[in-house]
């Protein structure tokens, strides 16, 4: 299901012309950032101490682009 959301955010994005779509995530969302790894987002860059849990415990969060130029999204 979060595949099909995102391909279909590269979908509505390309369409009205983005060059690229950002995302955050916890760094600790392993299943998350495999995800994004898997559909072509690359690392751009780190939020220190962006999330905090409920125990309040901070997490950095990664910045990750995908980039829509050179893409066949049609």
């Amino acid at each position: 299901v979060g595949q099909a959301l995102v391909e279909g955010l590269f979908t509505l994005a390309a369409a009205r012309k983005a060059k690229s779509v950002f995302l955050e995530v916890a760094v600790d969302n392993l299943g998350a950032t495999a995800l994004y790894h898997r559909l072509g987002f690359d690392v751009a860059g780190r939020r220190k101490n962006y999330y905090q849990d409920p125990s309040g415990n901070r997490m950095d969060a990664l910045i990750m682009k995908y980039d829509l130029t050179n893409k066949n999204l049609a």
